[in-house]
């Protein structure tokens, strides 16, 4: 029997960098990507509506930081999945 794969947000503002890390994830037969996010507010209403397992998520967006979406996160009850912070790609 397969198990579900835990489904993944991913949320970069770097379309490059976001295709990259949405193939290393589609690579993993017990992961998938959910939802792609270039914003912490495209990144919010996905993570609110799609309820992923976890968030690959950068710190530093165009529009905000990715701490700004975790706080959202909990003001709206949510609690966040655990954050997956890259670093160095």
């Amino acid at each position: 029997m397969n198990p579900t794969p835990k489904q993944i947000l991913v949320v970069d503002d770097h379309p490059l960098t976001r295709k990259g890390l949405c193939d290393a994830i589609h690579a993993q037969p017990d992961l998938n990507v959910c939802g792609e996010a270039e914003s912490w507010h495209a990144a919010l209403e996905l993570a609110l509506t799609l309820r992923p397992d976890a968030i690959v998520l950068d710190l530093n967006l165009k529009d905000g930081n990715g701490w700004t979406l975790i706080e959202q996160l909990k003001a709206a009850n949510a609690p966040p999945p655990p954050p997956i912070l890259p670093r160095g790609l």
